[in-house]
């Protein structure tokens, strides 16, 4: 691409010289002032102590985008890893506060986004996730016609390039489904848990519903593979290095972006449920991709996968849309219409900052308006006059719009698309670099040496540098974000300190067992045949047993919040393992779609709780806190929830407590007539989980059992676990 702009460019450069207007043509008078300020700056030489400073925006620029992009890497290592850097949680938040408004500012400036429907309504939701849709799937119909034409490959030129592009990706591709890894934790409220199961199907099959082989992450890894990009894992310090060459800062912010969003799931639900409506919609760089690897005899399986998982009749865009829908219904009816509207708005933020990165950033970039518009403007439409139709055979495209439909007299003619013409041109590195002229590549190929050398004159070049020098990005402020939605900030940093592991999350505590357990080392190995039984015919203390039975649910929850780490045989089975726990239906060889929102009831061990209680005649709880107190009876409980958030630190031990609570499982599926208030309906769906996390154990436990520490962990956990449990029964 970068020799056709050259070629094209220095075609015209020829012509354009002659275009050249001297200087008395300048007839009003902001012109003349322009000029009178460019006349002095030349005049004025610089002092000694001055001297060498022209090229320090060059090197400040560098710098902060080294520091960035230092920044990004770092951030992505410590939640990569987060049970290991607490400290990072009250950073992360307040680093996507700041994302959110960066989102809203580049949405409010993109025609005919999201933020343009000020009002929610259904239908026109609806309509435009189908119109946006429509947009991609017509441009990609008109590219295939170019192909078909003759037309080269627009995305991808050569096999050398597809393969730095897939490999620079690495890091964005990681973390496929991380936008949505902390959903649907036991600590959500009760009350949401019918959205935000559906949201976790999306999860699920982003994991590959525990099929390691359609496993988004792991399907890239093996692409990565397929074409000899041997990089490390990306939770490990080695991903994170500059010297491993992985140098686009787009991509490493679009991958904190999606780590980020979901680590708050009680605070900014509506924001990850907008998130995913976007990001599950169908992309151009997807299409393309999926064709032009295939051309190259590249493995496309990763692109062609999210072309026809992600569809809009029953795939992840069909989803995420009526996941929204049914969350603003659920407000409204809750709440009534002005918290629906206000629900409303934050879902249109976490669209938009999905939107922030996929669409083309010229596409959303604040316009570059400073005192030299104008002028510039009026040069490039001089230029274009006696330009016109040279430039029809070039592919080179900005904005969505080829180079001859930009340096078009009618285009530019009219004020907003020559607004947007600089909007474009503004973004388009390396030809342009915001306030450092001296590093764009246009000024150097218009100056002596340059491929375009006499295109402008010198005044005209000095109009360019200043505009370019003057160009500045929007400072992005967090109260963005707030004053958009209506609110304040509810969380000061000190209050990280004290926050409650039943309703808030994340909650990272190094806190291991409440007492001090007798421990007699034992690497006995517990197998899924020789579960623990329990006599759940003696009388059960509810008071005891409730809280353990909420939280028993969260064991496993921590070890698929990262996509990367469900890249293994022991993690996939996890994921199995969880979807019996929340209700899912058994996994088979294809995918559930749509037809999972479609399910009247899901039961899992949560609303199996709720029943009990229910049924037990005690008041039904909205979340955690209403189940597990701050006293003995609670302190198991609240053990089990701190214990699973450390999943790396505690994995043996949370695996062996796994294995108990299964026990207990199958002796109440076992014993019909214990004293626990289950129904029959709900004694059937516990043993059908039962049989399901016996199975997943299973593939657990062929990796435990090869080490003795392991092993005794494991053993560890499950002798804890079965303690409390037998505690209950009297």
């Amino acid at each position: 691409m970068t020799f056709n702009i050259v070629f094209v460019l220095t075609a015209l450069s020829s012509l354009l010289y002659f275009c050249r207007r001297p200087q008395s043509l300048y007839k009003y008078l902001p012109r003349r002032e322009i000029f009178q300020d460019i006349q002095h700056k030349r005049d004025v030489k610089p002092s000694k102590s001055d001297r060498g400073i022209k090229s320090s925006p060059q090197s400040t620029q560098a710098t902060t985008d080294d520091n960035k992009l230092d920044h990004y890497r770092l951030m992505y290592y410590k939640l990569h890893n987060l049970e290991f850097y607490p400290s990072v949680i009250p950073n992360a938040r307040a680093e996507l506060i700041s994302l959110f408004a960066e989102g809203i500012q580049k949405g409010k400036l993109k025609d005919g986004g999201l933020l343009e429907m000020s009002h929610y309504d259904p239908e026109s939701v609806k309509q435009f996730i189908q119109k946006e849709n429509n947009r991609i799937r017509q441009r990609y119909e008109k590219y295939i016609k170019r192909r078909e034409k003759g037309g080269p490959r627009e995305l991808l030129t050569t096999t050398e390039e597809a393969k730095t592009w897939l490999i620079q990706r690495a890091p964005s591709k990681y973390v496929d489904g991380a936008w949505l890894g902390h959903i649907h934790r036991a600590s959500t409220p009760f009350v949401l848990r019918s959205i935000t199961k559906n949201v976790w199907q999306v999860l699920s099959e982003e994991l590959g519903d525990g099929d390691l082989s359609k496993n988004h992450a792991e399907v890239y890894r093996k692409l990565m593979h397929s074409i000899d990009a041997h990089i490390p894992d990306a939770d490990s310090r080695e991903f994170v290095s500059p010297t491993l060459g992985l140098n686009d800062i787009g991509i490493w912010k679009s991958a904190i972006a999606q780590l980020l969003i979901s680590l708050f799931p009680h605070d900014f639900l509506p924001e990850i449920l907008g998130f995913n409506m976007h990001f599950e919609c169908l992309t151009w760089d997807t299409l393309l991709a999926a064709k032009e690897l295939r051309e190259m005899n590249i493995d496309a399986s990763y692109f062609l996968l999210h072309i026809s998982i992600d569809n809009s009749d029953s795939g992840h865009t069909a989803m995420a849309t009526r996941i929204v829908l049914d969350y603003l219904q659920h407000v409204s009816k809750l709440e009534g219409d002005q918290a629906a509207q206000s629900a409303w708005r934050r879902v249109q933020v976490g669209y938009s900052l999905s939107a922030m990165f996929i669409e083309k950033q010229e596409d959303i970039i604040p316009p570059s308006q400073n005192i030299y518009s104008t002028e510039l403007k009026r040069i490039f439409r001089a230029k274009s006059t006696v330009s016109d139709k040279l430039h029809c055979g070039s592919k080179v495209r900005f904005g969505g719009k080829l180079l001859h439909e930009w340096l078009n007299p009618e285009t530019l003619s009219s004020d907003a698309e020559a607004d947007r013409f600089l909007r474009v041109l503004s973004s388009s590195k390396p030809w342009v670099y915001m306030e450092d002229s001296s590093k764009s590549r246009l000024v150097k190929e218009l100056k002596w040496n340059g491929k375009m050398f006499g295109a402008f004159t010198e005044d005209e070049l000095l109009v360019l540098e200043h505009w370019i020098d003057a160009c500045k990005q929007s400072a992005v402020e967090p109260a963005t974000y707030w004053n958009f939605i209506g609110g304040k900030d509810p969380c000061s940093r000190d209050e990280f300190c004290n926050l409650d592991t039943r309703v808030h999350y994340p909650v990272i505590s190094s806190q291991r067992i409440s007492e001090d357990y007798e421990n007699t080392p034992d690497s006995t190995m517990i197998t899924t045949q020789t579960l623990p039984r329990f006599l759940t015919r003696q009388p059960v203390n509810l008071d005891k047993f409730l809280p353990i039975w909420f939280a028993h649910i969260s064991l496993l929850e921590g070890f698929v919040s990262v996509p990367f780490k469900t890249c293994t045989t022991m993690a996939c089975a996890i994921v199995a393992i969880l979807r019996a726990q929340y209700g899912f239906r058994k996994e088979t060889d294809g995918v559930a779609g749509m037809d999972e929102l479609q399910r009247t009831r899901c039961t899992g061990l949560i609303e199996i709780g709720i029943d009990m209680m229910r049924d037990a005649g005690k008041p039904i709880p909205q979340g955690l806190r209403d189940v597990i107190s701050d006293g003995p009876d609670g302190r198991f409980a609240l053990d089990m929830l701190n214990l699973s958030m450390s999943p790396a630190r505690n994995c043996d031990l949370l695996l062996g407590m796994a294995c108990a609570f299964t026990g207990l499982h199958d002796s109440l599926a076992a014993e019909p007539d214990g004293t626990l208030p289950l129904s029959g309906e709900n004694l059937g769906m516990i043993r059908c989980i039962a049989e399901r996390e016996r199975a997943g154990l299973e593939i657990c436990l062929r990796e435990v059992k090869r080490c003795r520490d392991r092993r005794v962990n494991f053993s560890e956990g499950v002798r804890i676990a079965k303690r409390e449990i037998e505690a209950c029964f009297q």
